[in-house]
């Protein structure tokens, strides 16, 4: 039984997106990008892809006895580490067919799946990223062509939303600024680093951790954790000692306006950490939560038509579910079960029995979603379909796997199983301060069953060395 929810079977029996129509209104040619851009696609840090797979084993899945296949891709991190960024998750079918149930990934993936992931882009030629073999660090030199999610939404967008929020209670509260400053001192996400960035030349004076370790005949750990700590009393204390008003004038605001205007070649984590220092308040982290899903999906739906290449591949890919990996964040991904285990890590006989538990229940919970989604549009209750886009991704707030949601609502979106009226839009704009759009990728389906969908993914990367010499392997599907 290939749909073991007989209710989404219908929801889910796969429509194929007709890009090989598509590139060629574009004058581009599909024979082209499969034979000769995906096969040289390189990672964010300019690393080559490798394909890996377990080859087909049986197992259990839906409480019944079938057949699976993991295929999985390394290149290096943002560190020049060799990491595992993205799994795939097949079915071997009675007819010999595969079906593709879920994509895992996780940074520098190849299809831009990922927050730090950047996408190609439509220049295809154009490397994303540089290894710098000289450098013993593994250091990569960033060239991408499209800013990537993190900084589009977790910065930019927040920092916006942040800066309006706070010119209204200019306005309103005399006492906000003073309510500003105290979050700065109390914010469990500002350390040193980031006080110092807003602090500028207030900082100065205050000596650093390290500086003091520097002049320390010996220092155990124990030591340099008490260094950091009167560190970032003292850069507390500096807060402090300025007034609410200057605090703002010459170290928030000017602060503010620096964040809005990074390049777009910063490792991505620095767009993430810049966007956890903001000082929101308690009611603005709470609507923020209720936001970020409804920016997610305009960003990426923005990315997509951005970047044909990329949604070529997770788009028309046929995928049942979607899913980050991560080792501590149990909102935007799954969680993996153990601090410090990665995607790579899960692919051992435990991990992989993990990656099928899953996957099972991302099939069940983002059904479950869209198909809510699609009755409320259905019975044309457009109220209820906002406050579903919005409450109903943050509560509860862990536990959705919010990035990979976005991804399949993005795809319902562009086979168009699910529509958005002028109605929802309106009201979604009306939620977002009059600022927010979607447009999605033109692209029409078709039945040609001569369009590739999973079959693009394994024309990416270079078979690992074992996959290349067993004959019958997955790169000849």
């Amino acid at each position: 039984m290939l749909y073991p929810l007989k209710h989404f079977a219908n929801h889910y029996d796969m429509d194929t997106l007709d890009y090989t129509a598509f590139f060629r209104g574009l004058g581009e040619s599909v024979e082209d990008y499969e034979k000769k851009i995906i096969p040289a696609i390189t990672s964010c840090t300019g690393a080559k892809f490798v394909r890996h797979e377990t080859g087909v084993f049986p197992c259990t899945m839906f409480e019944r006895q079938t057949n699976l296949n993991a295929v999985w891709w390394t290149t290096k991190n943002f560190k020049g580490d060799d990491r595992v960024c993205a799994v795939c998750l097949f079915e071997l079918l009675d007819d010999d067919t595969m079906y593709l149930w879920s994509i895992f990934f996780t940074t520098c993936d190849f299809m831009g799946l990922d927050n730090f992931s950047h996408s190609l882009g439509h220049n295809e030629k154009r490397v994303r990223g540089i290894q710098d073999e000289k450098k013993p660090d593994g250091t990569v030199k960033i060239d991408p062509i499209l800013k990537c999610c993190e900084q589009v939404v977790f910065l930019d967008r927040k920092c916006l939303d942040h800066r309006r929020y706070i010119e209204a209670n200019l306005k309103s509260d005399p006492d906000y600024l003073e309510k500003l400053r105290q979050t700065a001192v109390t914010s469990r996400y500002l350390g040193s680093t980031g006080l110092r960035e807003m602090l500028g030349y207030y900082a100065s004076d205050t000596r650093t951790a390290v500086e003091k370790k520097r002049d320390m005949e010996s220092c155990t750990d124990e030591q340099f954790e008490q260094l950091e700590k009167e560190e970032k009393q003292a850069l507390r204390a500096v807060i402090l000692s300025l007034t609410p008003k200057k605090f703002y004038d010459d170290c928030y605001g000017p602060w503010l306006d620096f964040i809005s205007d990074l390049p777009i070649d910063f490792y991505p984590a620095e767009y993430k950490k810049r966007g956890r220092w903001l000082l929101l308040s308690l009611w603005e982290a709470k609507r923020w939560d209720t936001r970020v899903f409804l920016y997610l999906v305009a960003a990426r739906a923005a990315l997509a038509r951005e970047s044909l290449f990329d949604s070529a591949l997770w788009l028309n890919s046929k995928a049942r579910v979607f899913a980050e990996v991560s080792d501590d964040d149990a909102r935007f991904a799954i969680k993996t079960p153990g601090k410090g285990k990665k995607l790579g890590d899960m692919l051992d006989k435990d991990g992989i029995a993990w990656l099928i538990q899953e996957t099972e229940k991302l099939v069940v919970q983002q059904g479950e979603f869209l198909a809510k989604l699609k009755k409320a549009l259905d019975a044309k209750d457009c109220d209820a379909a906002l406050d579903h886009l919005t409450d109903g991704t943050a509560d509860p707030l862990y536990g959705q796997a919010i990035l990979g949601l976005s991804e399949a609502l993005i795809r319902d979106l562009t086979l168009r199983r699910i529509v958005f009226p002028l109605e929802l839009t309106t009201k979604i704009k009306a939620r977002l301060d009059n600022d927010w759009s979607l447009y999605l990728l033109d692209i029409h389906t078709t039945e040609d069953p001569a369009e590739q969908t999973f079959e693009r993914l394994f024309m990416v990367g270079e078979p690992c060395e074992a996959l290349a010499e067993r004959a019958g392997s997955a790169a000849s599907m």
